[in-house]
């Protein structure tokens, strides 16, 4: 006797299971730019993110709020800031010249919970590390990994119709030489 596989009800609901941070190629650009131009300082920049179906979606549109950097911290203009994110600029990226690939208990408690995403930038390593503040409650945040993903942008590519595949008819046979 087999099961029969019966549909309860359907929510409509998606369930996003290992979530994703989709960061635009202009934003890598803009960090490596940065980077080279401080040199071996931390920064930070502020994008906007929203929900889609793909995962966390950022802008490319960014603002360099105004901080003071050492090559180990990175302290904002607090009202800037604030400013900031109420423009909609939500999430931040945050440097580590050094190369280290993960974030710190300073990074942890004074960047990554007060935006509602924060993605990691090395210059060796691009963007490597990523969160997402889920808001449970008006005092609780779940905070969880996230991939962060570089989105290339599609490139019109002109005269394909110059291209012309050609499929052998013994395609697939091995032949001796």
């Amino acid at each position: 006797m087999g099961w029969k596989r019966v549909e309860v009800w359907d929510s409509g609901l998606q369930v996003i299971k290992r979530p994703k941070i989709l960061i635009p190629q202009k934003l890598l650009l803009a960090c490596n730019s940065i980077q080279k131009h401080i040199g071996p300082y931390e920064f930070s920049i502020l994008t906007k993110g929203q929900w889609t179906s793909e995962g966390y979606k950022l802008s490319e549109d960014y603002i360099i709020p105004r901080q003071e950097v050492s090559g180990s911290f990175v302290k904002y203009d607090n009202q800037h800031v604030l400013e900031c994110i109420k423009n909609g600029f939500n999430t931040v990226i945050h440097s580590h010249p050094m190369n280290m690939t993960s974030f710190s208990s300073i990074d942890e408690e004074f960047i990554n919970s007060n935006f509602e995403a924060s993605v990691l930038y090395t210059p060796k390593h691009g963007f490597c590390k990523a969160v997402i503040n889920i808001p449970v409650s008006s005092e609780i945040k779940v905070q969880i990994e996230a991939e962060p993903v570089i989105v290339y942008p599609e490139v019109e590519v002109k005269g394909l119709a110059n291209i012309i595949k050609y499929v052998p008819k013994d395609y697939g046979m091995i032949r001796r030489w």
